[in-house]
């Protein structure tokens, strides 16, 4: 006999629902500070809270989308209201107990800091409760629902710091014009939605059929996605449909990039600033990183959330060539965003620094990226699941880096003093730039290395219905050795004259 559930089944439901990415939210938020408190990973815990907040509220409605129960939802016999208080009453449990979690291990309070710290506890709960759910129904997806409630809040922080360094200039007036400027436009806005979100949810119908994730303009649709407008066969190159396909599979990646360029042109316009403004310029540089995550993201987890994985390794095009299509359409978009938006932005703003724009990091980093992300994407079964589990998986291979490159600059410099300094060995001597030239170009070997052996593991996971757990530990263990032996190597060509 099944015992009594602890909850209602209605609370379970959303429960179980919810579970997974609160539990990792909730374990990036404890172990990440104190890996290197405050250094990167302080960052990513901040990031994982944000983030989290808003997957959150984006999955209370957003899984009866991609789980297709939204019309077992709609048609149960209990009043809506009801259905709409069940879930916003779970949904509230779990944010305010990452916001109390995040102030004890991410956001410990600062003496003279007490508004920051209450803007950074309770806007971010107001925006999953009120803002996320209402973006979803819109959207009929639970990525645009996330993607914006992150994206808003940033593009108000970002609008209120140009506005007040124009009216005040630098120093406390500023600040305090840029929160209470915060402030106010998202308490506005999260009333907006959790009003329009009640309206929206006592309406909603569950409209059949694989949904996008935004929907365009009629006459955009018309004109470059709609098929021929009479029937018939009409030949088309593959090579440019496959690429369409990739191009529609990346919309919440190009909305996002042209949201983030349109508020910098309009915020440049309306308060230009003659000087470097070090937050704006983080803002942008994390941008085209993000970029470069949803690109990866979308690419694989899409198709198998639209369900149309298995009908496409059906067509006449090859695997293999419409896997490189995919790598083509995803790393060169991201490329091109990661250095076309900061170009834009440095054109039409000087307040962005550039001496902080170096194309070959970042054309290095967003294939790093990219590639990594597209390897998550290979493993789940939803865009936004591969978006929120490429945070964890970039924290874990950060941490791996980080530990063996100590443990391999201790020993590959003990492995190149012996070796340097064994007796009855001729002597030899390496100049310091054919040393320096050398650990580059094994360090460029490495992350193509790396690349290639990440693309190649997510183009097996991708051709197959079958996700198991072994292969994936096996994939992940032999792209670990292979970077150990590669940071070995160049420690020890990098310690030999040290």
């Amino acid at each position: 006999m099944i015992g009594a559930s602890l909850l209602p089944i209605g609370a379970a439901k959303e429960a179980r629902a919810l579970i997974v990415p609160w539990l990792a939210c909730m374990a990036i938020m404890v172990v990440a500070p104190r890996l290197d408190s405050p250094g990167i990973f302080g960052g990513v815990a901040a990031a994982a809270y944000m983030l989290g907040i808003a997957a959150l509220g984006a999955l209370s409605i957003g899984h009866e989308y991609s789980g297709r129960t939204l019309s077992l939802l709609l048609s149960m016999p209990a009043r809506r209201q009801h259905l709409l208080l069940v879930k916003a009453g779970v949904l509230g449990a779990m944010l305010m107990t990452l916001s109390l979690v995040s102030r004890t291990f991410v956001f410990p309070p600062l003496p003279g800091h007490i508004p920051e710290h209450l803007a950074v506890l309770v806007l971010p709960v107001l925006c999953g409760l009120c803002l996320a759910p209402w973006l979803t129904m819109v959207c009929r997806s639970a990525i645009p629902g996330a993607v914006f409630t992150v994206v808003i809040p940033s593009m108000l922080w970002l609008l209120g710091e140009r506005i007040g360094v124009r009216t005040y200039g630098r120093g406390p007036q500023m600040d305090a014009f840029r929160l209470t400027f915060l402030w106010s436009s998202m308490v506005v806005l999260c009333a907006i939605g959790a009003v329009a979100g009640w309206r929206t949810f006592m309406r909603l119908e569950a409209i059949e059929g694989p949904s996008q994730d935004l929907q365009l303009p009629r006459w955009v649709r018309s004109r470059f996605l709609a098929g021929p407008s009479v029937l018939g066969f009409t030949r088309r190159n593959p090579v440019w449909q496959l690429v369409r396909k990739e191009i529609h599979l990346q919309q919440m990646t190009l909305v996002v990039s042209g949201l983030y360029l349109v508020s910098c042109i309009v915020s440049s316009m309306v308060t230009p600033v003659r000087q470097a403004d070090d937050l704006f310029t983080v803002a942008t540089v994390f941008c085209a990183f993000l970029l470069a995550l949803m690109a990866g993201s979308f690419a694989s987890a899409g198709e198998r959330q639209l369900g149309t994985l298995e009908s496409q390794m059906l067509l006449p095009p090859s695997s293999s060539q419409q896997w490189a299509v995919k790598v083509a359409v995803v790393i060169g978009g991201a490329t091109l965003l990661a250095l076309g938006v900061p170009a834009i932005v440095a054109a039409v703003d000087p307040a962005l620094d550039p001496q902080m724009l170096r194309p070959g990091r970042l054309i290095v980093a967003t294939v790093l990226l990219s590639a990594g992300s597209l390897y998550v994407s290979s493993v789940c079964s939803a865009g936004l699941w591969a978006l929120l589990m490429s945070v964890p998986a970039a924290l874990g291979a950060v941490t791996f880096v980080r530990v063996v490159s100590q443990w391999a600059e201790q020993a590959s410099h003990a492995m190149a003093v012996q070796t340097y300094r064994w007796p009855g060995l001729p002597g030899f001597a390496i100049g310091r730039a054919t040393q320096a030239r050398t650990a580059d170009a094994l360090a460029v070997v490495l992350v193509a290395g790396l690349v290639v052996a990440l693309l190649r593991f997510a183009f097996a996971n991708h051709r197959s219905a079958d996700r198991a757990p072994a292969r994936v530990w096996r994939q992940t263990l032999l792209m670990a050795a292979f970077a150990t032996a590669g940071m070995m190597l160049i420690e020890v060509v990098s310690a030999i004259h040290r």
